[in-house]
């Protein structure tokens, strides 16, 4: 979790002659990576999270296409950044919320990282983002101690995730700082740091400048945070315990998720003379790939407008077409006013605002009836509905602008 001493702890291992990425792209009060840290970000912002977030990175995030873009820019971006380095590394709190898509990353770059979980008491965390610029980032936690500590707990599990790691009390870093980097620097092979190179590190960890004296905590937390910290600080860390902490945790929030995705009806309604029909289909949105097939009736070359999901939504369309008693041919589809619609990883990715002709598609010139069939994957969620807000908005205001 952020100020839970990473860059101190990375600052030292630098001295040792690990390469961070360049000085230039790092965030001064930090020393992250701005270009990590705008893309962990995106990822966030696109499975509907948060640096605060308390909710678990989605279990099917792999069936959105959007998900392998992600994990390839992620490749570039360490391929660009270390090549050429033989000890490297990265000191990212965000990954802890992510990490899936960082391990797909290092998979795909054949890369079995050694991973470094530094452990702060959430008491010293609050003190010190309340100090810091990161406080008005996270939107600040004013006296509610439980929401710091379910993000504390997020990104604790989070890292725990990621398989076998070295678990790094802050405080008892601090008292012996080279036994710790000691440890780290033994599990990297072939990395010899010189003895100046030692003198350096050492240097470098200056708890009465940097840190300032520790606090007693000014809160009392919850039991499990605090069972969790001792199973961490333990030496070495009671795994077990954890687990089942995990197990626990997860279940609250599993719990305490907000519902899923509403029921629905797809529905494309058109205009026959001064009549207008239509027609619908039930339709649940479960966060994988579902076929929808609506029966039309509409007569050859007419417009059908569409409304996919009753509120703003992103569509991933890999199949959309019509079937006939003569043939089968593509539907062409095209978006409403307020919508957007684009190619993206060979299929179409609609921006759908909230509106009746949110999609739509002209019926094939043979005779009918028709069978429309779309082969799609839904989404919404709040960063959906506030980039919908958004477009709409501007929208509106360029129509008004343009009619003075």
């Amino acid at each position: 979790m952020p100020r839970s001493g990473l860059s101190a702890v990375s600052g030292a291992l630098s001295q040792l002659g690990a390469y961070f990425g360049p000085e230039s792209d790092f965030e001064p009060e930090t020393s992250q990576s701005k270009t990590l840290t705008a893309f962990c970000n995106t990822c966030l912002r696109y499975y509907d999270l948060h640096p605060a977030t308390i909710r678990p990175f989605p279990v099917n995030w792999r069936t959105v296409p959007e998900s392998e873009v992600l994990i390839g820019e992620l490749v570039r971006y360490l391929e660009s950044t270390y090549e050429g380095h033989e000890v490297w590394g990265i000191q990212q709190p965000l990954a802890c919320l992510i990490w899936p898509i960082f391990a797909a990353a290092f998979e795909a770059l054949g890369l079995k990282p050694k991973i470094v979980l530094v452990v702060r008491h959430p008491g010293e965390i609050e003190r010190s983002l309340s100090h810091s610029r990161q406080w008005a980032l996270f939107g600040g936690f004013g006296n509610s101690i439980q929401r710091l500590s379910g993000v504390w707990l997020r990104y604790t599990f989070g890292a725990l995730e990621a398989g076998p790691l070295t678990v790094l009390c802050f405080a008892k870093f601090l008292q012996e700082p080279s036994a710790h980097l000691q440890e780290i620097v033994g599990k990297v092979g072939g990395w010899s740091p010189t003895s100046g190179q030692w003198d350096n590190s050492r240097a470098e960890i200056r708890p009465g400048n940097l840190y300032g004296p520790r606090e007693n905590p000014r809160f009392d937390f919850p039991s499990i945070l605090t069972r969790v910290h001792r199973s961490l600080a333990s030496a070495p860390p009671d795994l077990a315990a954890l687990n089942e902490l995990s197990a626990q945790f997860d279940q609250w929030s599993e719990m305490l998720a907000p519902p899923g995705l509403s029921g629905t009806q797809i529905g494309f309604a058109w205009n026959v003379g001064s009549q207008v029909q239509s027609v619908t289909e039930p339709f649940l949105p479960n966060g994988d790939w579902q076929k929808v097939r609506l029966s039309i009736s509409a007569p050859p070359r007419t417009e059908l407008h569409g409304l996919l999901y009753n509120r703003p939504c992103r569509v991933w369309i890999r199949r959309s077409v019509f079937r006939s008693a003569e043939a089968e041919v593509p539907a062409a589809l095209a978006p409403g006013p307020g919508s957007d619609l684009f190619e993206r990883n060979g299929m179409l990715l609609l921006h759908g605002a909230y509106e009746a002709r949110q999609i739509r598609v002209v019926t094939p010139p043979g005779g009918g009836p028709y069978q429309l069939e779309l082969e799609l994957l839904l989404e919404t969620g709040r960063e959906i509905v506030n980039d919908a807000v958004k477009r709409v908005t501007m929208r509106y205001h360029q129509s008004v602008a343009g009619a003075r």
